[in-house]
């Protein structure tokens, strides 16, 4: 169950990152000024990452208890990590294709 709510609201906030960050690109294609889009699309993915491997390690390892999660941090790290990653290079290439 933890692991379908911080999926929720994983997808959630990323939905709305997505939304508020798509208003200053209507705004850049208009040729108002902006302040850094570029900076806002690199790290857009990185805070809605960490719920989303959150609730996917919790799903894929069917995490129940607190010890059972001591046991698996490492596995819980990697995840991590590597959603991060992802996040972090999504971000990016969202950043090379606005500038």
């Amino acid at each position: 169950m933890p692991g379908i709510v911080l999926i929720a609201l994983g997808a959630l906030w990323l939905v709305v990152q997505c939304g508020v960050g798509l208003l200053p690109l209507a705004d850049a294609v208009v040729l108002d000024p902006v302040s850094e889009p570029e900076r806002f699309w690199q790290f857009a993915f990185l805070g809605p990452s960490i719920p989303l491997a959150l609730g996917v390690f919790l799903l894929r390892y069917r995490v129940q208890r607190f010890a059972q999660l001591k046991h698996e941090s490492v596995n819980c790290a990697a995840y991590l990590l590597i959603c991060a990653g992802v996040a972090l290079v999504l971000g990016k290439l969202c950043a090379l294709l606005i500038g």
